[in-house]
């Protein structure tokens, strides 16, 4: 069986305004290679129904239909079903540029990186985008013995420190699974995400 390069996430709940959106921005990627998971997490406001009508459009979208459980029972539903490569994660009231995850995996492929990261932008309803430079906000700079672009977080700890934003990350499946690496699973969606990303630099080479 072939697996595809990259399997993007999408916990969902409740985001009937955004989700269409979100869904539509990952099927418009220039890397074509990739499986679409959209993990409906008990939403009762027609957001699995609007993720039906895009995946009928769109072969590479996976739903999976489970009851309330939380952020990270959902993006842990995701890491067990997919596939792919590498892994990205995408939440729903969220959109992606239409050429993200081509740069991000051309970077993992030339650099063998355990996780790939990339700036973002913040935005609310009616206000303009406001860009996030994680490495100049946190004055990372690769060092001279590595490659451009490579960060050691051994070298550069201020990292610890930059917003953690898993959503603007890829991660290699191999390396999720060989350090047990999921997120927590706690009740609600406040701060599940903390452990998984001090767990992936922690862990990364």
């Amino acid at each position: 069986m072939i697996h595809p390069a990259l399997s993007v996430i999408v916990p969902t709940f409740n985001v009937r305004n955004y989700v269409r959106h979100a869904l539509e921005s990952l099927c418009r990627q220039t890397w074509e290679d990739l499986e679409i998971i959209v993990v409906n997490d008990g939403s009762t406001d027609g957001s699995y129904e609007i993720a039906m009508e895009v995946a009928a459009q769109d072969s590479r979208l996976k739903l999976i239909d489970q009851p309330n459980g939380g952020y990270g029972k959902a993006v842990n539903a995701g890491l067990r079903a997919a596939t792919g490569e590498y892994i990205g994660i995408l939440e729903p009231d969220d959109f992606v540029s239409d050429e993200m995850f081509e740069v991000l995996l051309k970077a993992a492929n030339r650099s063998g990186a355990d996780l790939v990261r990339c700036d973002f932008f913040n935005f609310e309803d009616g206000q303009d985008l406001k860009h996030t430079d994680y490495k100049r906000a946190n004055n990372l700079r690769p060092l001279k013995k590595q490659p451009e672009g490579w960060i050691s977080v051994y070298h550069h700890p201020k990292i610890f420190f930059s917003q953690p934003a898993i959503w603007s990350c890829i991660y290699k499946r191999n390396f999720l699974e060989r350090h047990s690496i999921t997120v927590l699973e706690t009740p609600g969606a406040s701060f599940q995400d903390l452990p998984f990303f001090f767990e992936t630099l922690f862990c990364a080479e």
